[in-house]
């Protein structure tokens, strides 16, 4: 069964930042402009990411670990 939601991977192999929501994204397969987010939230207010438990969990260790330059070794994200 084919991914429908794939990364197009030539656009995102060549952008020199992405957000920490779109690592996780695409660290899951998943194209960043095709993640489903929760009508109800924003980002401010809380999660408005609609992708299940693997996705929030990803997310919170790259937002808990994103400063740390040993794991981070470059400004990938923003």
């Amino acid at each position: 069964m084919e991914n429908k939601r794939r990364p197009r991977w030539k656009k995102w192999r060549l952008m020199p930042e992405v957000a920490a929501w779109e690592a996780v994204a695409l660290s899951m397969d998943i194209e960043p402009e095709q993640v489903n987010f929760d009508e109800s939230e924003s980002y401010y207010d809380g999660n408005p990411f609609d992708e299940g438990k693997e996705f929030n969990d990803r997310l919170s260790v790259v937002v808990a670990n994103k400063s740390n330059r040993m794991r981070f070794p470059t400004a990938c994200t923003r």
